[in-house]
């Protein structure tokens, strides 16, 4: 992912609270606007997503199945509650192909090729019960 789709990724985190979306509307809206930034690098949702909640420290293990041909993106966001989400991207195999431990609420991991994956989403840090959201894209 190039610095300018982490920026814009990361703006519309910010700005979107400001703007006055209710919480439970925010995890949404932010998926929407991910998948505006990465259509404009020629990224299109694959149809995988998943959406939830979770408090501080908590973890979460997804599966999500990457079709060859292509290359893949995992974008997560976090409500205005959350302060740092994590992706860790496991093979079949349970080792680790990719991940972004950044100290941030918005983790972006691409994944390298095809195959089985597992995804551990991590609430690493949040003021109560945050909700978040991940999806895949694909180009």
């Amino acid at each position: 992912m190039t610095s300018s789709m982490k920026i814009a990724l990361l703006g519309a985190c910010l700005l979107a609270p400001a703007a006055g979306l209710a919480r439970t509307d925010l995890v949404g809206s932010l998926l929407a606007k991910a998948t505006e930034i990465y259509a404009r690098k020629g990224f299109a949702p694959t149809g995988w997503s998943h959406r939830n909640a979770m408090v501080e420290g908590d973890s979460k293990t997804l599966a999500v199945n990457l079709q060859g041909g292509a290359t893949y993106v995992l974008a997560g966001v976090c409500d205005s509650e959350c302060e740092d989400l994590d992706l860790v991207v496991a093979d079949s195999n349970g080792k680790t192909v990719v991940e972004d431990l950044l100290d941030d609420d918005s983790p972006i991991v691409h994944v390298p090729k095809s195959g089985s994956y597992r995804v551990k989403v991590t609430m690493a840090e949040c003021a109560g019960t945050c909700e978040f959201g991940v999806i895949a894209f694909k180009n």
